[in-house]
């Protein structure tokens, strides 16, 4: 078992980045996370992530790109002087190199702006780090924020000197509805920015890339985070919709200026004196295996040195205030002074299964919950990725020679690994079909044996019927609910949710014994109406049952027909790959304690350990192959992370390469 305080004090580590490939939409939101406090030789650790700004200095449509250049561009259009209006204010405002000044509060005058000051540059100022005064001044864009309430934005202008410094700052319009208690925010449209795919319709939908330069119709970007067989073309095709955004970077999120610390946080000029100890933040560089932590410099311009983020192992360098911090990655704090520290993180909440990428050999990764509530660790790493496969989480005989996987639980850090042979070769899951518990034809509160599920069979018929699956006195389809004759003989079905597959018939008319016209929905006097797929196909919860059928809250809507293609049900479904019994874990439904079982590797014996309590609704199940292993060596699948936990994952065993696995969605 290896010391994680060893991992994290020693020089020679890299924290490469684990990320959850945001190719789905999610929720904004943001979570306070207080780190307590620690020293240098037993620091306090926290796993944080940041979203991006809502702030949208651009936002078009991809004209064309290019693969030899790296860069998308965009339409030039025209005003109605017939002047050209182009979508980038200058040439090379962009570079994320550039030295970005501090620009301080407005000034309020009957509720308008009447000055904004001069900016501040932290650190010694040159030509290199500048804006391109060559063409068109050089001069960026600014931003100012809209009037809390009613009234019309300001707008403001930069001066920049043939050195390309920013000067000073024009007001243009004053705007209107500005309150002097709650000044509003200038923001430069300049340095470290990113290009976020928007458009929904596209399978790249909120990837971000960084830009790297500009010109005023055109982007360059930095393609290290295409995937494998991927180009710049083939990502931002001709129509894709893409915003340009604010990248977050240390100067941004943390603050350049020690006011603008959290509080408690410790600065200094020496990073490793006890009498001076910082605080640091853990990134990865993306290549070798240094490690590559920063903490922050005061105020010292007089004597050379820039204030804002250096890095521990390169402090003689100028401050890399300007490291972007990307949106789907994550960030280790390390409190390593006394006094308790409280930041935001901000991100987005997955709503749909997030791609969790697998970094090669030799290499770590930090993650945040992907999903921003408790989930358990089979849930994270589900039983289909776990395997031998060189994109695979690979099992290992013990935690020295398999892959493995830290959570950090409050103050204290917990690795597991899978081990070997325990179902470490699953191709496709075993689905056990829940119900809310019913006992004797009554609902109960604990979940017993007959309330989990696997069958399939045939659908064999169907009538018209009432709630109960009586057929005396119904005409036709005047009913409310479909008596659906299956295959199987099985009796107690109450309550699961069945899926119907390829069930067809003749369209009946509407509220009568006739059938109907597809088409025109006209009623059928004689001969048969039009042959469709019925609507019963799909999902629905099953309302009563007895040896051979079912009861669906549905209308029927064709009369049966036996002759066309094979007609399905399936109430969960049996998995591949197993080899010996795998557990089961039972997440909602519940305001008690939740219900755990087992199930036989062939999946016909389902066996409840754990009853549960207090249940009032259905359950997910979440099926795991029993391997998951700690310190004890006992199992650990159901192991819990919490919403605001963070992680560490090290891939050991040789061969891995850097790979896509998804998890499963506590919220689907």
């Amino acid at each position: 078992m290896k010391n994680l305080k060893f991992v994290f004090l020693f020089s020679y580590l890299l924290f490469h980045s684990l990320w959850a490939s945001n190719h789905s939409a999610g929720y904004g939101g943001s979570t306070q996370v207080t780190i307590p406090e620690g020293n240098t030789t037993a620091p306090t650790y926290r796993v944080l992530s940041t979203g991006l700004s809502g702030d949208i200095a651009y936002s078009g449509v991809v004209q064309s790109s290019d693969n030899t250049t790296k860069s998308i561009s965009f339409s030039i259009d025209e005003n109605s002087s017939e002047s050209l209006v182009y979508p980038f204010a200058a040439d090379g405002v962009f570079d994320p190199n550039f030295l970005l000044p501090k620009i301080g509060t407005p000034v309020i005058s009957s509720n308008s702006v009447a000055s904004v000051p001069a900016p501040t540059y932290f650190g010694a100022f040159s030509s290199d780090n500048g804006y391109d005064p060559g063409f068109d001044g050089g001069a960026p864009d600014l931003l100012v924020d809209a009037p809390i309430g009613n009234g019309e934005t300001a707008s403001v202008s930069a001066v920049v000197n043939s050195a390309g410094k920013i000067t000073s700052i024009t007001v243009n319009s004053g705007g209107s509805g500005y309150d002097s208690s709650n000044p509003p925010k200038v923001s430069i449209v300049g340095g470290p920015h990113l290009v976020k795919i928007s458009d929904v319709s596209s399978p790249n939908y909120g990837r971000v890339f960084l830009i790297t330069d500009n010109n005023r119709s055109r982007l360059n970007l930095d393609d290290a985070r295409l995937e494998t067989g991927e180009t710049i073309e083939s990502v931002f095709t001709a129509g894709t919709t893409v915003e340009v955004v604010r990248a977050p970077t240390l100067g941004t999120i943390f603050g350049i200026d020690t006011a603008d610390l959290p509080t408690n946080w410790s600065w200094g000029f020496d990073e490793f004196s006890t009498s001076t100890a910082t605080d640091w933040i853990y990134l990865s560089n993306g290549s070798g295996y240094e490690r590559y932590n920063f903490f922050h410099v005061p105020a010292h311009e007089s004597n050379g040195i820039a204030r804002g983020w250096r890095s521990v192992t390169d402090p003689q360098f100028k401050p890399d205030n300007n490291l972007v911090l990307y949106p789907d990655e994550a960030f280790l704090v390390a409190k390593r002074t006394s006094g308790a520290v409280t930041m935001t993180s901000e991100g987005l909440i997955e709503t749909s299964n997030a791609n969790l990428c697998l970094p090669p050999t030799g290499q770590f990764s930090i993650l945040n919950n992907p999903y921003g509530t408790e989930m358990k660790l089979c849930e994270l790493i589900p039983s289909t990725a776990i395997g031998t496969g060189t994109g695979q989480f690979r099992p290992g005989a013990t935690d020295a020679d398999g892959d493995t996987i830290t959570f950090l639980d409050g103050s204290q850090w917990k690795r597991f690994w899978y081990k070997t042979g325990e179902n470490s070769a699953v191709t496709s899951m075993h689905v056990i079909g829940t119900r809310r518990p019913i006992e004797g034809g009554s609902t109960a509160t604990t979940m017993n044996a007959n309330d989990f599920f696997i069958g399939s069979g045939n659908v064999t018929n169907l009538e018209s019927c009432d709630a109960t699956g009586g057929t005396s006195g119904i005409t036709g389809n005047d009913s409310n609910y479909t008596k659906v004759s299956i295959s199987g003989g099985i009796s107690d079905l109450q309550g699961f949710s069945i899926t119907i597959s390829n069930v067809n018939g003749y369209l009946l008319y509407d509220g009568g014994t006739s059938e109907a016209n597809a088409s025109t929905g006209a009623e059928i006097s004689s001969g048969n109406g039009s042959l469709v797929l019925s609507k019963i196909n799909g999902t629905h919860e099953i309302v009563a049952s007895a040896s051979g059928y079912v009861v669906l809250n549905l209308q029927r809507d064709v009369n049966f027909l036996s002759s066309e293609g094979t007609r399905t049900w399936a109430i969960g479904s049996i998995g591949s790959g197993y080899s010996k019994q795998a557990e089961f874990y039972c997440i909602g439904g519940t305001t008690g304690v939740s219900a755990e079982g087992t199930i036989s590797a062939n999946g016909s014996t389902i066996a409840v350990t754990t009853n549960g309590s207090s249940y009032t609704g259905k359950p997910q199940v979440i099926v795991s192959g029993g391997g998951w292993r700690y310190t004890d060596d006992a199992v650990r699948d159901h192991e819990s992370l919490s919403a605001s936990s963070g992680l560490i994952l090290e891939r050991e065993a040789s061969g891995g390469i850097e790979a896509f696995i998804e998890s499963i969605n506590p919220f689907e």
